[in-house]
């Protein structure tokens, strides 16, 4: 096996929206573990303003590092966390997580990211949480809703509530 073969491929959806303090706890987990590869995925690379969580970032804004087209096709795994509902209908985005999930070890939607998730068809059948102002809107989309859990494991998919759920499960 090349060294390329023995790393892990975790793979962070950092939308222009994304709300920053959820991606953290994921990065954190990951940041310091050998033999790991993180890639901060959207459609660009170019340096993108961040309205969501402007004081988590550079004033110049942040960038993803990978490109949907350069993203590995097999990621270890997939996170998403919360950002606006525009990502609901934008397909290019929801086309390529369905991809990318469809082939993922494991996948994770911490908050509102469960719903995003779920917009690509990746929690169909599969219980899951998100915020609980949100948590109704999961079904819809063929998830199973579970109120009142931090965060919920179904088989290879962890789904979380608000940020809190992040860095502490």
């Amino acid at each position: 096996m090349t060294q390329a073969l023995d790393r892990l491929q975790i793979g962070i959806l950092a939308d222009p929206n994304c709300f920053v303090p959820d991606i953290i706890g994921v990065y954190t987990a990951f940041c310091d573990a050998p033999n790991c590869d993180i890639h901060f995925l959207w459609k660009h690379t170019n340096p993108q303003k961040n309205t969501e969580s402007s004081g988590m970032v550079h004033r110049e804004g942040m960038h993803a590092t990978t490109t949907f087209a350069d993203c590995p096709q097999n990621l270890d795994v997939l996170c998403v966390g919360a950002s606006t509902t525009n990502l609901l209908s934008d397909e290019e985005t929801l086309a390529f997580l369905a991809d990318r999930g469809d082939r993922a070890k494991y996948i994770i939607g911490i908050c509102a990211g469960s719903l995003t998730l779920a917009a690509a068809g990746l929690l169909t059948g599969y219980r899951a949480t998100t915020n609980f102002q949100a948590i109704e809107a999961l079904a819809p989309f063929g998830a199973i809703p579970v109120v009142g859990g931090h965060v919920v494991v179904d088989r290879n998919r962890f789904t979380a509530g608000p940020v809190i759920s992040s860095p502490d499960e």
